[in-house]
């Protein structure tokens, strides 16, 4: 086994490992080396079995079973299927792997210590390829912070949790203010950002909704949004979105179309301004 420094400061290749056989204690012990030295590890050319992406997994720690309970292999459930691809009208996996920077796990009261990504079919297109995973240096951010930023933070805590609703009524977190323009029904003395004093902070309040391929027939689309409506007045379904402090906002098709669009052109003019390029 050969571990391969690039010039990249969050990036190393494990090269002349077969992951498909059991790693020995003193291979395992230089992975976790490479780990700690690189950030992020890439065993190219692999060829795993679900079972064979468990069992290598495990020499890493305790697997977690997603919490979200979300598409898993029928026979390996710690092991999470993420993928856009549809068979007989179902998806095989999740379709969203993340479309936003975020940390994995970080709601776990134990922070996981690796997570393990196996790529099976990656799209390309003219060459390029889509929907690469990116990784960022949180170690390199702290240390480019200014010093009067990092002596602000230091010592400090940030807490990620699940189901702030209730750990808020129960005075095991203090929430200082909420993100969008009109107070919480749950929460009527929590003020929104604009009113505890952060003037002109622009909305954001991620929504959910369903999107159906471009032309499908207006009566669909229609029965579609009624029969979610009606799912969503559910009184078990109301209580788990409570629990996670949503708030059904009961936009129908052209209500969620516009709220898209309102959406699309605020991070526009966000990248405008910040001069945010894709290269």
């Amino acid at each position: 086994m050969r571990i391969v420094s690039t010039e990249r400061p969050l990036f190393a290749r494990v090269e002349d490992v077969d992951l498909s056989k059991p790693l020995g204690d003193g291979a395992v012990s230089a992975v976790t080396s490479a780990l700690g030295e690189h950030g992020v590890l890439c065993f190219p050319g692999q060829d795993l079995s679900s079972a064979q992406l468990r069992d290598f997994s495990a020499r890493f720690g305790t697997l977690e079973i997603n919490v979200g309970n979300l598409q898993k292999d029928t026979d390996y459930p710690e092991v999470m299927v993420l993928s856009n691809i549809v068979k007989d009208g179902k998806p095989i996996g999740v379709g969203d792997a993340g479309q936003d920077w975020h940390t994995d796990m970080s709601y776990s009261k134990t922070v996981a210590f690796v997570n393990v990504l196996f790529a099976l079919e990656v799209p390309r297109k003219n060459g390029r390829t889509l929907g690469e995973t990116h990784f960022s240096d949180m170690a390199a951010a702290w240390d480019a912070l200014p010093q009067a930023v990092k002596a602000t933070l230091e010592g400090r805590r940030i807490v990620h949790v699940i189901g702030v609703a209730d750990l808020e009524a129960q005075k095991r977190i203090r929430a200082l203010a909420i993100t969008t323009k009109e107070r919480h029904p749950d929460f009527p003395d929590l003020p929104t950002t604009d009113e505890a004093g952060f003037k002109g902070f622009d909305e954001y309040s991620p929504g959910i909704g369903l999107m159906a391929p471009a032309g499908t027939p207006p009566a669909i689309v229609e029965k579609i949004s009624k029969a979610v409506q009606e799912s969503l007045k559910n009184p078990a379904t109301a209580e788990q979105l409570r629990k996670l402090g949503a708030v059904n906002a009961g936009l129908g098709p052209d209500e969620f179309g516009k709220w898209i669009r309102d959406d699309y052109a605020r991070w526009e003019r966000v990248i405008k301004a910040a001069n945010i390029r894709n290269d």
